[in-house]
């Protein structure tokens, strides 16, 4: 257990270092305007992700513990299912409110994207947590924030792109890492069908939906 904490705990103080390092690096290279946009899509993130989840994250670790790996197959294939949905909902609805702010389109079409991605990483990361993987859940984690940072440095110094080399980071990095999780152990997603089970949808929509509101609260 110890061993597992300190695992944990170190790969988060690595990856906040490089995290860190990065925002000093940014704040260098490009204007405060420039870093308020990024600052107004990260704040986007907080929220959209859990959108597409409908805050109902907790369910993944409660049926890994609960149910048998058949039946949590079959309840993650509801679950994704039900999740692609919300982003395919966000998707548009962000879509239609780009048009309202024609020079940051760009963040309206990633946010769902990266947003989505976001939602299948924590699912795994999930899986990894219950199933005592502390190793494997640091690596992906420090994979992310390195790939994110080495791209930023990319698009920045030598593309010359602003905040928007900042988003393509980001969501190259997430597109990545879900990439290498299914090549390696994220059998879940190996194992993905499309499931609409509407009994399963409602036991989503009753769990997250006063979650989703106190998150609403806080973000406001």
């Amino acid at each position: 257990m110890l061993k597992k904490a300190a695992n944990y705990l170190s790969f988060s103080i690595l990856s906040a270092i490089i995290g860190f390092l990065a925002v000093i690096y940014m704040s260098r290279v490009i204007s405060q305007e420039e870093m308020g946009v990024i600052g107004l899509f990260m704040g986007a993130l907080y929220i959209a992700p859990e959108l597409i989840a409908f805050s109902t994250t907790g369910l993944i670790a409660i049926n890994k513990v609960k149910l048998e790996k058949v039946q949590f197959l079959y309840f993650a294939r509801s679950y994704i299912t039900f999740g692609f949905l919300n982003f395919v909902l966000l998707f548009i609805s962000s879509i239609a409110i780009s048009f309202l702010f024609e020079g940051y389109w760009v963040i309206f079409v990633v946010i769902p994207i990266i947003s989505f991605f976001m939602f299948l990483i924590s699912f795994h990361y999930s899986e990894l947590i219950q199933d005592g993987h502390s190793i494997s859940y640091g690596l992906y984690n420090l994979f992310n924030v390195v790939i994110t940072t080495l791209l930023t440095l990319f698009f920045l110094s030598g593309l010359s792109l602003d905040w928007d080399g900042r988003i393509f980071a980001m969501l190259i990095s997430q597109i990545l890492v879900v990439m290498l999780m299914h090549r390696k152990t994220f059998k879940t997603l190996k194992l993905f069908k499309v499931s609409i089970n509407k009994i399963q949808f409602k036991k989503f929509i009753v769990f997250g939906f006063p979650l989703l509101l106190a998150l609403g609260a806080g973000w406001i």
